[in-house]
């Protein structure tokens, strides 16, 4: 304000007073600084009054940081708090891991023992078995001569009177006959839609032998879990087992040969205990079924043939229908 009234001032005494040459000049020359001075302080004051727009705004960064910086310290101890406990509880997982692997080692050793001890009794039963299957011929033998003489006995009145025995056991073999042929065409009927290098039906000196190849039963190198087209035939033959609950189940499994003989048993006996699983979760028995593991030990085809681990892979189930009751009957 003060320099407006001065370059007013100036210019008045310019115009209306009579001064010299030189005197007008130096005035002039004090007009022009005073007009530099002038834009000087207004450049001044503009600059200040950004200065102090961007110290406001400098401020209010400074609180917006302060408080961005509060809110991360709290996270960072909250975080750190989680941090603390997460260490504990990995520290006590841990120590829970250790004692579940302790305890798993031990149960490891029990179902080792429990596994050989079952691999005794089946060797023993295919033992019997071979033995029985002997008998068996012998007495179906015996009953062919009985069939040569018509039925009739030696007795001395002559062969006018029929063998009891042979009437008695020939009537019970043609039960048996008829119930065995009943059961192959029942499974026949509930396994029409698995191809026979599937699920094979056929008989033996027992009673029903179902084979069910390996590749529809589990996946290759498993042991656990069914295959779910496998789980679909398990669950049409438990059909055919609940319709016959007084027939006991014998669950074989086969591998073919590896190198390593204890591998190849506890993997058929692993994989008929998952059979067995399964038929008892489709409703039939458990205390029925009976699995066992025969390992590599009943190839069907050497381990050479370029068939063999399709072919000797394989989960037997035997259904016996009562034929050593005869066996044992001629015995008497």
């Amino acid at each position: 304000m003060k320099l407006l009234t001065l370059f007013a001032t100036l210019s008045i005494l310019l115009a209306f007073s009579c001064v010299s040459q030189q005197q007008y000049a130096e005035l002039e020359q004090t007009l022009d600084y005073y007009k530099g001075e002038a834009l000087a302080t207004d450049s001044i004051r503009a600059a200040n009054q950004q200065l102090q727009g961007e110290n406001n705004q400098t401020q209010a960064d400074y609180q917006s940081l302060t408080r961005d910086l509060e809110r991360l310290t709290a996270t960072n101890i909250s975080l750190n708090r989680n941090y603390q406990d997460v260490v504990a509880r990995y520290n006590s997982l841990v120590g829970d891991n250790q004692k579940v692997l302790a305890t798993t080692s031990y149960e490891t050793q029990v179902l080792e023992q429990e596994l050989s001890l079952r691999q005794d009794e089946l060797d023993r039963k295919e033992r019997s078995l071979t033995q029985m299957e002997s008998q068996l011929r012998t007495r179906d033998a015996e009953l062919q001569r009985l069939e040569a003489r018509g039925a009739y006995g030696n007795t001395p009145t002559g062969y006018n009177t029929p063998d009891p025995r042979y009437q008695q056991l020939a009537s019970e073999k043609a039960n048996l006959d008829q119930q065995r042929d009943a059961l192959v065409n029942y499974f026949q009927r509930v396994l029409v839609g698995f191809p026979e290098d599937e699920v094979g039906i056929a008989t033996n000196a027992e009673g029903v032998v179902l084979t069910l190849n390996q590749a529809l039963l589990f996946p290759q190198g498993e042991t656990n879990g069914v295959h779910w087209k496998g789980r679909q035939a398990l669950q049409q033959i438990a059909v055919v087992l609940r319709d016959n609950p007084d027939l006991m189940i014998h669950v074989v499994g086969h591998t073919n040969p590896s190198s390593n003989p204890d591998y190849d048993w506890e993997m058929s006996l692993l994989r008929s205990l998952a059979v067995a699983r399964d038929l008892a979760t489709f409703g039939v028995d458990a205390a029925r079924v009976r699995p066992a593991g025969s390992g590599s030990n009943q190839p069907i085809v050497p381990a050479t043939n370029a068939r063999a681990q399709i072919v000797n892979g394989r989960t037997v189930i035997e259904v016996p229908v009562g034929y050593l009751r005869v066996v044992e009957g001629l015995g008497n």
